[in-house]
């Protein structure tokens, strides 16, 4: 029931006593809306005594002051938070957490390694066009069974031992050239009789050259390899740099968020400060004789619910603070996990220019996945040029050169023939004799060429001389008569071509959709500030207000505590918009792909960060 009006005398002095309570206090709290005189009342002693006040208003009767004993106020002071030292707190500020998580936070570390792995993946390719040298060195020793009668040796054996080196080298072109080239050394003896050099020593040269003239002339498969692992790395990259951004917008977000929650813990508490405050009053006033302890009962159980409501606000802080740590800290045994982060910067206004026409334009130059779709387009190109390729005819202009140097010393075995031949011709000319012929002469033996007595040296002259030579040049042919896999190689690379014109114009929608969108979210953001504020300094007035009207009688505790929760629910409301204002324009920064720029980032930099 609606009490009477009081006397002034009586309303100046209830307000005197409520007036500190309501004032602005000079060195108010960095989050606002909180005053130092909110905060002081959560430790100030909730029955002090307070200063007489005059009865002007007429006492309760007697059977309604009749009440149950008397209840104690409890008070409640929350618990630490869970594996954190509230004593050792960590000021940060958001450029500092962006910069830790691009040192420190593992997922982009793996694309980091992902990256380095694309560039390794470039020097396989290339490893297919390095140069390759081989070389042997061999001794043979070999016992030859002979089973013919010019086999060498009238024993039925034929001894030979050889000591041979060879090296060589090839190297294969981008172009499908290849040139290969040998030398080799023999050194070989034998008891073969019929050998007129014994030990001999033989040298040899060649040269060999390949060119495709149609199929892997322009492209072949190790050509193509290097070329898609080139595009490769320009992918990585795009995919790096969009991994970077959606982790700086990472931090951002979890960095405001934890600066609203941890904002939200003042407003909560200070809730809970009017309540105290509230029921303070009250009970002077019972005292007094004014009010019913049953109001006391009413105020008791809104301070329960908003404890409840700052518990939530606390354990909230706690979850934010945690996502923002494990974008920012590199191990799960990192000491920075028992530290509060404390937020140095605050959520403000930040104008914004961007114009429809320039952000769209903008981000159809920065945003990587853009680049990602470029370099797929690229890529495909590879392909369908190689598959194109493979559809020829194999045509390859082939020509080889060779040169060979042969020495040794000229053998003292005499041929079995020669024996035999002395004796035939002995009896044609003793028949010739007889008969008053001439005799026969035996032909001169032939010997072995001076050219070819000496040693290794005379070898290495007789090979450079290329008085010994084999010249061949010609064309090999290879034609598949249908060669249906690589027409289908190449159909599947012209479909994939068209399907990523498809993609890249419905990524442009995208983007023309999202820039649109963000540059709405932020106007609306920084419009809902607007008037948060002007809420919450109508709410401010409408409390005070509300509470001069109960200390005049003309208002109810019921009407108070609402208006106090009007005024909670608006301080919270002006922090979330600035919150989500702060978010958008983060946001903006992504769709429009300035995050890296806005935050004087070099990608290069990130990209060569040291772990520590």
């Amino acid at each position: 029931m609606m009490r009477p009006l009081v006397v002034p005398a009586a309303l100046l002095a209830v307000f005197s006593l409520v007036a500190p309570t309501l004032a602005q206090s000079a060195g108010s709290m960095r989050y606002p809306g909180v005053t130092a005189t909110a905060a002081a009342a959560l430790t100030a002693p909730p029955n002090s005594e307070p200063a007489p006040i005059a009865p002007a208003i007429p006492p309760i009767p007697q059977e309604q002051a009749q009440t149950p004993a008397t209840r104690v106020h409890r008070a409640v002071v929350p618990e630490a938070r869970i594996g954190v030292d509230e004593g050792n707190p960590m000021p940060i500020a958001l450029s500092a957490a962006i910069e830790m998580a691009l040192v420190r936070n593992r997922d982009l570390e793996v694309e980091r390694i992902s990256t380095q792995q694309s560039q390794l993946q470039v020097d396989i390719a290339r490893g297919a066009f390095d140069p390759i040298f081989r070389s042997s060195t061999y001794y043979e020793n070999r016992l030859a069974p002979v089973a013919s009668s010019i086999g060498g040796n009238p024993s039925g054996v034929v001894r030979s031992s050889s000591f041979s080196a060879t090296a060589g080298l090839s190297k294969f072109f981008e172009y499908g050239t290849v040139l290969e080239g040998h030398y080799s050394q023999v050194r070989s003896e034998t008891d073969n009789v019929f050998l007129i050099i014994n030990p001999q020593h033989q040298s040899d040269i060649v040269l060999n050259f390949r060119q495709p003239i149609l199929r892997n002339r322009e492209t072949n498969e190790s050509a193509h390899r290097l070329r898609v692992a080139r595009a490769q790395v320009d992918l990585s990259d795009a995919l790096f740099r969009q991994r970077v951004i959606e982790t700086v917008g990472a931090v951002q977000r979890a960095y405001w968020d934890l600066e609203f929650a941890l904002r939200s813990v003042q407003v909560a508490r200070e809730a809970v400060s009017l309540a105290d405050t509230q029921i303070a009053r009250l009970e002077r006033l019972v005292q007094e004789g004014i009010s019913a302890p049953v109001e006391i009962v009413q105020v008791e159980a809104e301070l329960e619910r908003r404890r409840q409501n700052l518990l939530t606000s606390i354990e909230l802080v706690t979850l934010a603070e945690n996502v923002l740590k494990s974008l920012i800290l590199s191990d799960r045994a990192d000491s920075e996990w028992n530290r509060p982060l404390v937020p140095t910067d605050t959520a403000r206004v930040v104008p914004v220019t961007w114009t429809i026409e320039d952000a769209v334009k903008t981000a159809l130059e920065n945003r990587p996945e853009i680049a990602q779709l470029r370099t797929r387009e690229e890529m495909n190109a590879i392909d369908l040029k190689f598959y194109r390729d493979q559809t020829k005819p194999q045509v390859d202009l082939v020509a080889s050169y060779g040169t060979t140097g042969l020495a040794g010393t000229a053998s003292t075995n005499d041929s079995p023939f020669a024996s035999q031949n002395e004796a035939l011709y002995r009896r044609v000319n003793e028949l010739s004799l007889l008969a008053g012929l001439d005799p026969v002469a035996p032909p001169a033996s032939q010997g072995v060429a001076p050219v070819l007595v000496g040693g290794f040296g005379k070898s290495i002259e007789n090979l450079f001389s290329q008085d010994f030579r084999t010249v061949r040049v010609g064309i090999e042919i290879g034609w598949s008569v249908t060669n249906r896999a690589a027409e289908a190689s190449q159909g599947i690379a012209e479909a994939e071509g068209r399907k990523i014109v498809a993609q890249r114009q419905s990524l442009e929608q995208r983007v023309e959709r999202e820039v649109r969108n963000a540059l709405q979210v932020v106007q609306s953001a920084r419009q809902k500030v607007e008037a948060a504020k002007a809420a919450r300094e109508a709410s401010e007035v409408q409390l005070q207000s509300e509470q001069r009207r109960f200390e005049s009688g003309l208002s109810t505790t019921f009407f108070v505590l609402t208006r106090q929760n009007d005024l909670s629910e608006a301080r919270a409301r002006e922090i979330s918009t600035l919150t989500d204002y702060n978010k958008a324009v983060s946001e903006l920064q992504r769709f429009v792909g300035v995050t890296l720029s806005a935050n004087a980032i070099e990608i290069s930099d990130v990209k060569g960060a040291v772990q520590p």
